[in-house]
């Protein structure tokens, strides 16, 4: 791959990016998590209060846990722990439905 040439300084030594780009650099950094997490955030709230409401809250909270997901370790340990269970889940109702079926055949 091309790379471009860094800057030297009077040594050959590659220079150090200035201080002013490492500061945009992290600043940039925080405020892409902080838009992540109001955005997760505001997502998995509207899909809590669709619990109560109709709506799909099944669908909407996994939506917000995977943008929560994008920035944030625990969002992805709540989202793995979430797939596990609905994937569970719908083996339970799988097999129910096969032991029903048996039943009535």
């Amino acid at each position: 791959m091309n790379e471009a040439p860094r800057e030297r300084d009077r040594n050959g030594h590659a220079a150090r990016p200035s201080v002013v780009a490492e500061t945009l650099r992290v600043a940039f950094r925080q405020l892409r998590r902080l838009v992540v997490f109001v955005i997760g955030i505001t997502v998995v709230l509207i899909g809590t209060i669709m619990f109560f409401t109709p709506g799909p809250a099944v669908v909407v909270i996994p939506i917000g846990l995977g943008i929560l997901a994008l920035e944030f370790a625990w969002a992805r340990m709540l989202l793995k722990r979430f797939k596990e269970r609905a994937e569970k889940l719908g083996a339970d109702v799988a097999e129910r439905f096969r032991k029903n079926d048996d039943a009535a055949g």
